[in-house]
């Protein structure tokens, strides 16, 4: 019921905010704005901490090393302890640091972190608003991230963030490009992969580069290639070059827990991935814009990308974590733009309703069903909540 009703205030208050937008209302459209970002967050914020894994590994120990000392005796103090907590991303430890300064309360971090990946999934719809609805994005992140953002934060804050620069990277603004890309670098290792969503992005959006489909084909070999040796790639940027620290090899071994595949996400992934080609094959007839049509291809080419991932999930702990950002990038862009390559209003009314309504199965099945994650039911001291789902 917490979900429920998080999910329907959240999105009266998305919609409101887009028809002021709409309306050119700057100052009330973001008001709601504000209400829609901050609904979400709050429930984030006052969870108990079972709810979502991760919160006893790197934010309530991080927490409490911050309390009540300054900056560098709490980098000392995570150099002493025994998980290796100075391996933590830099920017994550000074976002939690600032968060004790406000509040000791581990709730309140929790309440930050989700607050700013929100926050920059908000603003990427925002910037895109003349192309894809605010409030559908808003939905889908509410239906296909937000739940994982309980467990997977730093990754969620920092995947926000490169997906949020890569509107800048579009208008080739590349100074805001770098600062946000060193940000969420700074958030959470993988998103140096930002790097490969631009070069992907450059290579559709140049004039000058011919043989598109050539390069892309290679890469694509690349891919397959770094995939099938991934663990000797990893153990060149942990041991040789010395850029990632040892526990990423250390998922890569065969003895390391894998993840079970189901066959649910498979067809789901799927389904996603077809819809990327129905699309792009229609949009070119509709359209001469070649913007629309290369970032049809990157659609296709970042869910394939997803795709690969979860496959080799089944062999390689936490490599499914790697395809998140560009899952979302894709899911975000074809999306609310899926309809329109429909003819009738009735029709594409019925496509985006299948639409919202798959997103919602895959909700249901992967939180409250199997209870991916550990968050539900939603449990809250906080607010006397506790297993009334």
């Amino acid at each position: 019921m917490t979900y429920i009703v998080c999910f329907l205030l959240t999105m009266i208050f998305a919609i409101l905010s887009e028809s002021c937008f709409k309306k050119k209302n700057k100052i009330l459209g973001w008001f709601c704005g504000f209400i829609a970002i901050f609904i979400p967050s709050f429930i984030a914020g006052v969870r108990d901490l079972n709810v979502g894994r991760d919160i006893k590994g790197y934010v309530e120990p991080i927490v409490k090393a911050a309390i009540n000392v300054d900056f560098e005796s709490f980098i000392n103090v995570l150099k002493n302890l025994s998980l290796n907590y100075d391996e933590l991303e830099f920017g994550y430890k000074i976002l939690i640091y600032c968060c004790t300064q406000i509040s000791n309360s581990v709730n309140f971090s929790l309440f930050i972190l989700q607050f700013f990946t929100f926050l920059f999934v908000y603003l990427y719809a925002y910037k895109n608003r003349e192309n894809v609805s605010i409030s559908f994005i808003v939905l889908a992140y509410l239906l296909l991230w937000y739940n994982y953002s309980f467990t997977f934060m730093r990754q969620s804050l920092a995947i926000a963030i490169i997906i949020y620069s890569t509107c800048f990277f579009k208008e080739k603004r590349y100074l805001k490009t770098a600062i946000l890309f060193l940000l969420g670098v700074s958030m959470h290792i993988s998103a140096i992969l930002g790097i490969l969503i631009y070069f992907l992005m450059f290579l559709y959006q140049s004039k000058k580069i011919k043989n598109k489909k050539t390069i892309m084909f290679f890469i694509l070999i690349g891919l397959l290639i770094a995939t099938i040796f991934f663990d000797k790639i990893i153990y060149l940027f942990t041991y040789n070059i010395k850029i990632l620290p040892e526990k990423y090899y250390y998922y890569t071994q065969s003895y390391i827990a894998t993840e079970d595949i189901s066959i649910a996400e498979i067809i789901y992934r799927v389904f996603w991935i077809m819809c990327a080609l129905i699309y792009k094959h229609k949009i070119k007839y509709l359209t001469n814009e070649e913007n629309v049509k290369n970032d049809s291809n990157m659609i296709l080419i970042f869910l394939l990308i997803d795709f690969a991932t979860v496959i080799l999930s089944s062999k390689i702990v936490n490599i499914g974590r790697i395809g998140l950002g560009f899952y979302y990038l894709a899911l975000f862009q074809l999306l609310p733009r899926l309809h329109f390559v429909f003819k009738g209003a009735e029709f594409k009314a019925l496509i985006s309703f299948f639409i919202i309504l798959l997103m919602l199965i895959n909700w249901i099945w992967m939180f409250p069903i199997i209870k991916w994650s550990e968050t539900y039911p939603y449990r809250s001291k906080i607010l006397s909540i506790y297993n009334k789902e």
